[in-house]
């Protein structure tokens, strides 16, 4: 009798406990449930930030419906120089921060590129086309760009500096990929006075007449690229998209440019990622 009364209390004390028990349980599911979803939504916030720069104060970014395009010919193969900080400019230029998100590009040819074409980023009308002077004298003979694009009233402008020569003037209207000087290393007055390069800087509300003024852009997406670093290559103008082809022989076909294995398979080619 006695074990049967203890079989009986048992029983009845799990009948008992048993909800809690569940509930506990509901409640352990629930955080873990809480803790995966919080930790993929950090990981999707790091990827977003890993490809987007934070901005400084005083900085603005590029509106996305604004469309630019890398300041050199299709095709061209680009090499950035040097980026985005105070640091990267000091030589030459200020430590204003509406310089702050400018970026220095060379062509990876001969010589840097030099005396090769750069051409527009967007469309717009120039504001200042030559030699600078005064405080302005270290960026040599640059195009100063006006752009047509207006976000809620503001109003956004390219510097293309140290050209070796210049191919429009003052006021002339432009359009996106046409050239408006050559890269050079021009500076004080003189060319050849730096290493070959395009020192390339976009503003907001910067002054119209003359340049200066105006608030940093973070330049990006340039084309089809984001976050601009020192010692990034990439060719003006790329699309990443497959490529599709009319028709394909029996047999795979290897294009002159596939040095890393791209094979045209059904009509498309894939390339690989870096």
């Amino acid at each position: 009798m006695l074990r049967r009364a203890t079989v009986i209390l048992l029983a009845s004390i799990a009948l008992i406990a048993a909800p809690e028990w569940g509930s506990a349980r509901h409640r352990l599911s629930q955080s873990s449930s809480h803790r995966a979803k919080g930790s993929r939504a950090k990981a999707k916030r790091a990827k977003v930030q890993a490809g987007s720069p934070k901005l400084v104060v005083g900085a603005v970014a590029k509106p996305q419906g604004f469309k630019i395009r890398a300041p050199f010919p299709c095709g061209v193969s680009v090499r950035v120089n040097a980026s985005y900080g105070f640091h990267a400019h000091k030589r030459v230029h200020t430590n204003a921060t509406n310089d702050y998100y400018a970026v220095d590009f060379t062509r990876n040819e001969p010589g840097n590129g030099f005396d090769r074409s750069v051409v527009a980023v967007a469309p717009g009308v120039v504001r200042q086309a030559g030699w600078m002077r005064g405080g302005w004298a270290p960026y040599g003979q640059v195009v100063y760009i006006e752009h047509a694009y207006r976000d809620g009233g503001h109003r956004y402008q390219t510097l293309y500096a140290h050209l070796h020569r210049v191919k429009v003037s003052k006021g002339q209207k432009v359009r996106a990929g046409q050239p408006i000087g050559t890269l050079g290393g021009s500076s004080m007055g003189g060319r050849g006075r730096l290493g070959f390069h395009l020192h390339f800087a976009m503003y907001q509300d910067a002054n119209r007449a003359v340049l200066g003024g105006g608030r940093a852009v973070l330049p990006e997406p340039m084309g089809n690229y984001r976050n601009l670093r020192a010692g990034m290559e990439f060719v003006s103008c790329a699309r990443p998209e497959p490529v599709r082809v009319a028709a394909l022989p029996d047999e795979p076909i290897r294009l002159p440019f596939d040095d890393r294995g791209l094979l045209a398979v059904g009509g498309l080619l894939e390339p690989l990622a870096d």
